[in-house]
């Protein structure tokens, strides 16, 4: 399950990127669906994040695309408040 929305992210990114404005795929494809592709793309990027602890400076947020921000300081108490675990699931 780790990197299963990761890869499933890639897929459907890559997926959105094949398709393209030709008479063939307009025909075949539902209305909006390069958008709708890269849409549930993002959205599972969303899901798929890590915490990397770097040597030195503050934590960081990195997604599944290798973007990467500072954690904000409720992140950074939520996380020492969890112990470290930072999936949390229902």
């Amino acid at each position: 399950m780790k990197n299963y929305l990761s890869d499933l992210a890639s897929l459907l990114q890559g997926i959105a990127g094949i398709i393209s404005d030709g008479e063939k795929v307009q025909k075949e494809c539902p209305k909006h669906l390069k958008a709708t592709l890269l849409e549930a793309a993002h959205a599972l990027d969303g899901q798929s994040v890590r915490v990397n602890y770097p040597p030195t400076g503050k934590p960081e947020i990195v997604n599944a695309r290798g973007k990467h921000r500072q954690l904000t300081l409720r992140e950074r108490i939520a996380i020492r408040i969890l112990g470290g675990r930072t999936e949390i699931r229902p």
